[in-house]
């Protein structure tokens, strides 16, 4: 999926801190958008035939809590077991994740170092380029051989959860999901949207200022 909550709830103050003005040239969704299509996915991997979906965010945060959440809805009409986690939490208590900042870029160093530059950090500082956006300020500290050791701890952790799914997994035949069990499903996220994560700011962070591009996107009703 291309698109993820980049603008709501927690993200506008941090958006206001760290982009102000500057246009940040990004997509983004609300999450009322984010969560339905979400269910529709799950809907075609059930539809497909498979019998369990584990589900990875990089967008971390608190994206992965409304995934969970429009999961547990989803699991309690359909007989399929859907486990959601960002990729931080694979490795929690072993690496620390950030928003492009040591962890994350040290992973695209791995994984395709083609798309990293380095150079390219002086931008931020230029006006009308974004600003500062997702760099994190221990960016200098990433290495595509931390890369692969947070890759490997990763995939050593989904290896492990996929194991267990299967081996507790039995297989049911699975009837296709139509539109308007889904379109049930999302009502029932969509009356939660009082406890979605991304809706509203964290505890106690500070208020986007009255002026800001970013004030309408504080609260998501």
């Amino acid at each position: 999926m291309g698109y993820h909550i980049h603008e709501s709830g927690y993200h506008a103050g941090w958006l206001e801190e760290n982009v102000g003005k500057e246009n940040p040239h990004m997509t983004a969704v609300p999450p009322a958008v984010f969560l339905s299509f979400f269910l529709y996915q799950l809907r075609a991997f059930v539809n497909a035939g498979f019998q369990a979906v584990v589900v990875i965010t990089g967008h971390s945060g608190g994206n992965q809590e409304d995934l969970r959440q429009a999961a547990d809805r989803f699991m309690a009409y359909i007989p399929v077991k859907v486990w959601v986690r960002s990729d931080p939490e694979l490795v929690q208590g072993m690496y620390t994740g950030d928003h492009a900042g040591k962890y994350e870029l040290s992973q695209l160093m791995y994984i395709r170092p083609d798309l990293v530059d380095m150079k390219a950090r002086g931008w931020e500082n230029v006006p009308l380029s974004g600003g500062r956006l997702a760099l994190g300020s221990d960016a200098d500290e990433a290495s595509p051989e931390l890369g692969k050791e947070i890759m490997e701890a990763c995939v050593q952790r989904l290896c492990a959860e996929v194991n267990h799914i299967q081996a507790a997994l039995t297989p049911v035949e699975q009837p296709k999901i139509p539109y308007s069990l889904i379109e049930k499903i999302r009502g029932e996220v969509l009356r939660g949207s009082s406890s979605w994560v991304t809706a509203r700011p964290w505890p106690g962070q500070k208020q986007v200022s009255p002026y800001s591009q970013w004030k309408p996107y504080e609260y998501y009703e």
